[in-house]
């Protein structure tokens, strides 16, 4: 910090009222190459673990793992709520006639080509240009026939969308793998 630098500090600290001199709190706290010298390591150690969470074997920082969560729980319940909640869509025509959603889920990172399905990593992603995504796969019940003769059929795992995959959330390939394992498989976080 530079002398005018300094004097401003000072200055706002004596319209504050603080008693203790702003030069002596920087060089407490700010000494050589700004490393904090006036704390403690235990205090040092708290703060370090305060920002770094243990997630799926491996450590994520505060805010990554906020948006880990949330994907999360949209993958696991949300998605789930959201098609119970329009579970059921009726014909204009003829009510009896419908398709109901029985349950939906997320399926593993795939792509599909010429009928074979591929499972996909984020290292292959990369590579491609492709997007790291997973089909959405339902169950539906529905109602097949004319007026006179009605069945109800069932079809299980429709694929109805993809859904682009967080890297290191629980449908990733890379959850709950460390760095060596990772390294062995010979893809990157």
């Amino acid at each position: 910090m530079n002398e005018a630098e300094m004097e401003k500090w000072t200055g706002i600290a004596q319209v504050r009222g603080e008693k203790e001199d702003t030069r002596q709190r920087f060089s407490k706290y700010a000494g050589a190459g700004n490393n904090l010298s006036g704390i403690s390591d235990e205090s040092k150690a708290r703060r370090r673990a305060s920002k770094e969470h243990q997630y799926g074997g491996e450590q994520v920082r505060g805010l990554v793992k906020q948006h880990l969560d949330s994907f999360n729980y949209f993958v696991n319940t949300g998605i789930k709520k959201i098609v119970r909640a329009n579970d059921r869509i009726v014909s204009g025509i003829d009510p009896s006639i419908y398709l109901r959603f029985k349950d939906v889920r997320i399926g593993q990172p795939s792509v599909t080509m010429d009928g074979v399905s591929e499972k996909l990593n984020p290292h292959m992603c990369r590579l491609s240009d492709m997007t790291y995504a997973a089909p959405i796969l339902v169950n539906i019940e529905y109602i097949q026939g004319s007026h006179t003769e009605k069945t109800i059929m069932e079809k299980n795992d429709v694929v109805i969308g993809r859904m682009p995959i967080m890297l290191r959330s629980c449908c990733c390939v890379l959850y709950g793998k460390d760095e060596a394992e990772l390294s062995r498989l010979g893809l990157c976080a």
